[in-house]
């Protein structure tokens, strides 16, 4: 993001964050709670919300 000079650009987050389908990644029983049942697309969000703390925007 850097590279295109958006890094502090809370619009782009925002989009960035839409992108995941709703409703899809949900853990539908307790199994699923209990271990990470979505690693990818959750380690994804994580990383889009944490590069946000990094750069002030949360």
């Amino acid at each position: 993001m850097r590279e295109y000079g958006v890094e502090r650009d809370l619009a782009v987050y925002n989009q960035l964050l839409n992108i995941f389908p709703k409703e899809v990644f949900r853990p539908r029983n307790i199994i699923q709670r209990i271990f990470v049942h979505y690693p990818r697309q959750q380690e994804c969000g994580i990383a889009v919300l944490e590069q946000m703390e990094n750069h002030a925007q949360v």
